[in-house]
């Protein structure tokens, strides 16, 4: 479940601004300005709107803004505009684009190295296929000679790609079916093929 809301940080105080219209306390009427904004688990995401109140040293009275006397409420006005917003109440939105960035650039760089595999397919390869049935499984390359790649089929297939990690330790068919390279870069363009595990030496 995903939690968020809004809170609010005080950024910026003026003391003793102005006389109090209550208790007529002379300068005792401070003025204070609050950053609203948006948190998602309470990690700041981006700023919402300024608020700020008044209050009396003395007599603690405390005036919104549309409380508050033409004088101090064209102070409080200013005051407002001339307060910055903290940096740290976008950090929630700085991660989010570091996240995104990361996925991109990881999605990016192994699918430049599925390519680079289906272009160059070595005994050994693993790889991800859906079948004609919508089913999922994986295949693995048993050997390549010349422009002919023999390959065998996993026992099992499921019905999520997610979760063809749990096929791994299944066994292969002892079958060996024959695919040029043409027509396993046709599969892959079509998308029946999406992915290639390659073993490092």
């Amino acid at each position: 479940m995903i939690i968020f809301g809004h809170n609010s940080k005080y950024v910026v105080h003026e003391p003793n601004y102005e006389d109090c219209t209550y208790c007529n306390s002379k300068a005792s009427v401070s003025l204070y300005i609050y950053q609203k904004y948006a948190h998602v688990f309470w990690i700041p995401m981006f700023p919402l709107r300024k608020v700020g109140v008044s209050e009396c040293s003395h007599c603690k009275q405390v005036l919104r803004s549309k409380q508050m006397p033409a004088s101090l409420k064209s102070r409080y006005e200013k005051l407002k505009s001339e307060s910055r917003t903290p940096l740290w109440i976008f950090s929630g939105t700085f991660l989010l684009i570091v996240l995104v960035s990361s996925l991109v650039f990881i999605s990016n760089k192994k699918t430049a190295l599925t390519k680079k595999y289906i272009a160059a397919p070595q005994a050994g390869d693993i790889m991800k296929i859906r079948t004609s049935t919508g089913h999922y499984t994986l295949l693995r390359i048993a050997d390549v000679r010349e422009d002919s790649v023999f390959i065998q089929f996993n026992q099992y297939e499921i019905n999520k790609s997610g979760k063809l990690h749990t096929l791994e330790s299944e066994p292969f068919s002892e079958d060996v079916f024959i695919l040029t390279k043409e027509e396993l870069q046709e599969k892959y363009n079509s998308g029946d093929i999406f992915n290639v595990d390659r073993k490092k030496n």
